[in-house]
């Protein structure tokens, strides 16, 4: 053996020790994050909801960034699975049900709170979309019936987003829940943050940017206002908050709208 075969050889007993080293820090991973998944199901369902699952590591490459997910069907045979989510930028984590549609490619999305409301969202099953509905006369409290299917859901993603976010102070500002008598249902949820910067905070979490916006009269008066919408499982979100702009600050942009009067007001 030469010098070149020396190395060469040492080379690739040090990159198979490498690949195994990775092999079993990323099964340690794996098995951490499930322990997180059982974990949370426990907290949020009970002890017994946490026994009857198979939890499974979804692979980074089918994710977005800084996501890492595991997925448990709630029973063989079926489509509906629990899905446990961390958001890593966002340190944040979600237990939600995923309800496939067999008739489409969208899935229907639900935060999950506790036990009960797990079996709310599965009791309220979507009828098939082949399903002629059109012939069917709508029941006389079938609006009402929508409308409080809808604010159980309103309520529980509120409540979701609060946990989610404590360091935000979010406050629900208004709520407007619609019921259909064809069964469907709709709703807005408002909310306010401490300040932009605990809004901006929450919609980078959510993936999305702040659109915002100043008025004012005065120094002392002038505000930055930022808001953000998106739509969560049927439920429009809309997100807002403002902050005071120093002094300095409110006096340069009142400086600045004033400009083109001043220099209308020197053409004259």
């Amino acid at each position: 053996m030469n010098l070149i075969d020396l190395a060469t050889a040492a080379f690739a007993e040090s990159s198979a020790s490498a690949d195994i080293d990775a092999a079993e820090q990323a099964a340690e991973a794996e098995a951490r994050f499930l322990k997180y998944a059982r974990g949370c199901v426990r907290k949020t369902l009970d002890e017994a909801a946490a026994d009857l699952l198979d939890w499974q590591y979804i692979p980074a490459d089918r994710l977005p960034d800084q996501i890492e997910e595991a997925r448990a069907l709630l029973t063989p045979g079926r489509l509906e699975y629990l899905r446990y989510r961390v958001n890593h930028s966002a340190d944040a984590e979600y237990l939600d049900l995923v309800q496939p549609c067999r008739a489409c490619d969208n899935d229907g999305i639900s935060p999950v709170t506790s036990l009960v409301h797990l079996g709310q969202l599965l009791n309220e099953e979507d009828k098939p979309h082949d399903q002629d509905t059109d012939a069917q006369e709508p029941g006389p409290l079938d609006a009402v019936d929508a409308a409080e299917r809808r604010a159980a859901v309103v309520a529980a993603l509120a409540l979701r987003l609060l946990a989610q976010h404590p360091d935000a102070d979010l406050t629900v500002d208004t709520v407007a829940v619609f019921g259909h008598d064809d069964g469907d249902g709709s709703a807005q949820l408002r909310l306010k943050a401490a300040d932009l910067n605990a809004l901006r905070l929450v919609a980078a979490a959510m993936g999305r940017n702040v659109a915002t916006k100043v008025s004012g009269t005065h120094p002392g008066m002038v505000f930055e206002h930022g808001d953000v919408i998106f739509t969560v499982d049927g439920t429009e979100v809309q997100l807002r908050a403002h902050t005071r702009l120093p002094d300095d600050e409110a006096a340069a942009w009142l400086a600045q709208q004033d400009q083109p009067e001043a220099a209308a007001g020197g053409d004259v």
